[in-house]
């Protein structure tokens, strides 16, 4: 075996990589890495660089994801703390009375046949109004829904017209659903 001069200077032997070793990673990272290393010095090759790059891309993905998601919490938590619910020592048992003469009930001030609306389209199920209004007194079940129809809905934030206006949400909810994409 012939011996060649490492990054270190010294005299190591040749790393040893079999045809379907080289393959597999050059497949696995399209290529890229190893097409410009692995050529040029092979006393440099790293088994352990591609999966390096690979894991790191995947945390960044990871990353902008988690972060994407702490943006909608903080849309949705906003639109019920800063405007729906604002100043109500129990949020999630408001009911307030609008202008159509109907209840607008919890933190995110849903309608029953709102909340009927939603859940029909998104789990194509029919819920009673006793559902509905338990969905939009319970907070878990109230954020996520609100989660939903802001994000995933054509309509989405424009539900929560006055206070979308109030707060500036239309242009964040576009800017988070164009970093989403």
């Amino acid at each position: 075996m012939k011996n060649y001069r490492n990054i270190n200077g010294t005299y190591a032997p040749a790393p040893r990589i079999t045809l379907k070793k080289f393959l597999s990673i050059f497949i696995l990272m399209g290529g890229t890495v190893l097409a410009t290393m692995s050529f040029l010095k092979p006393e440099t090759i790293s088994y352990e660089q591609p999966l390096k790059i690979f894991r790191a891309e995947a945390a960044e993905k990871r990353t902008l994801e988690s972060k994407i998601l702490e943006l909608k919490e903080e849309v949705v938590n906003k639109l019920a703390e800063q405007c729906e619910s604002k100043d109500s020592e129990e949020p999630d048992a408001l009911i307030i009375f609008d202008s159509n003469k109907k209840p607008s009930i919890g933190a995110w001030q849903f309608q029953r046949a709102t909340v009927q609306h939603y859940v029909k389209l998104f789990e194509n199920r029919d819920i009673t109004l006793k559902e509905a209004t338990d969905i939009s007194m319970n907070h878990e079940a109230a954020h996520d829904l609100a989660m939903r129809i802001i994000f995933e809905d054509e309509k989405g934030i424009k539900n929560w017209l006055n206070c979308s206006n109030k707060l500036g949400l239309q242009n964040e909810v576009d800017w988070i659903k164009k970093l989403s994409q």
